[in-house]
């Protein structure tokens, strides 16, 4: 079943290259958007963490999350598609940063510099990029 035009109406310009939600591929990547989107609490707030999550941490897990960045290879980041940390363990670490076994940071702290909301936004991306 497909969409009608009302007879005598005109085609709507752009329509022809719109994605068909026959294809489940398209719905599958438009229903991912939605809820993320919905969980975000909206289009405003998607910005808004995606400006938190590109100025804190795409320069080392990358725009991704996969870790493929010159930094990222630098410092052995961690990919945070295979992340199997808990939300408590993932907020915990936003909040405090991580050292290595000599004590040395490998990952900045940041519960001073954000806001909990931010940082509890930042928990969700993290485990939104899992697979």
């Amino acid at each position: 079943m497909g969409f009608r035009r009302p007879p005598g109406s005109a085609p709507i310009p752009g329509m022809h290259s719109l994605p068909s939600l026959a294809n489940p591929g398209v719905c599958r990547r438009l229903t991912r958007g939605v809820g993320l989107v919905i969980l975000l609490g909206g289009i405003q707030s998607l910005t808004a963490l995606e400006e938190v999550y590109v100025k804190n941490c795409a320069s080392c897990h990358g725009p991704d999350g996969h870790a493929r960045t010159p930094a990222a290879r630098k410092l052995a980041v961690k990919d945070l598609t295979l992340s199997k940390l808990t939300e408590p363990e993932i907020l915990q670490t936003l909040q405090k940063g991580r050292v290595d076994k000599r004590g040395q940071p490998t990952m900045p702290a940041f519960g001073d510099k954000l806001s909990d909301s931010d940082l509890r936004t930042l928990v969700k991306v993290v485990t939104g990029f899992r697979k």
